[in-house]
């Protein structure tokens, strides 16, 4: 007698819990996405963050490679001349050293002997303007290295490149004297 009373008050009251279950899953469904998805995001702006950062190590390397080379090919040299964007280094036993700009590449030439001693290249990112300055008064030379400007991937207006301003990095070498212009 038990059992069918059981029975009869079940179908009398039914369970309202029954299905809730359900929106605890959906819930905790919802929980996870959203933790992931920003999970995604954090490691993503990580990565980048990274990546940028090893670019300007590279940068940064590469930049104070260029300045021993430089400074010591100057200090040693015997004779300076320059030839637009061009540096000519000759030294006392008749080697000669060709520095040249090319847009975002500084070429080193080394001859010795009338043949090819070595050939280096100090690359920076593209974009980066390079520029041989003199001060022929001192026999200063100024090389000077201009960040490409920044350019924004999205939004509506075509970026202005005057807008910010643009890093440089200037180096500064005591040229010997020479007999003719450097």
């Amino acid at each position: 007698m038990r059992s069918s009373t059981a029975s009869r008050h079940s179908r009398q009251f039914p369970d309202r819990r029954r299905g809730a279950l359900f929106h605890y899953y959906l819930i905790y469904l919802l929980l996870t996405s959203t933790l992931l998805a920003l999970a995604g995001v954090c490691i993503h702006s990580v990565l980048k963050a990274d990546q940028r950062d090893s670019e300007l190590s590279r940068q940064q390397r590469t930049l104070l490679r260029l300045q021993q080379v430089l400074r010591t090919d100057a200090t040693e040299a015997a004779n300076a001349s320059r030839e637009d964007d061009q540096l000519i280094l000759t030294f006392d036993d008749e080697s000669v050293v060709q520095w040249e700009l090319d847009e975002n590449i500084v070429n080193r030439t080394a001859v010795a002997n009338q043949q090819l001693a070595g050939r280096e290249r100090f690359v920076f990112s593209a974009g980066t303007e390079s520029k041989f300055d003199f001060d022929d008064a001192k026999r200063m030379l100024t090389l000077r290295l201009t960040d490409p400007p920044y350019v924004r991937t999205s939004g509506s207006q075509p970026p202005n490149a005057d807008a910010s301003p643009r890093r440089f990095v200037e180096l500064l070498f005591q040229l010997p004297e020479s007999g003719g212009s450097p």
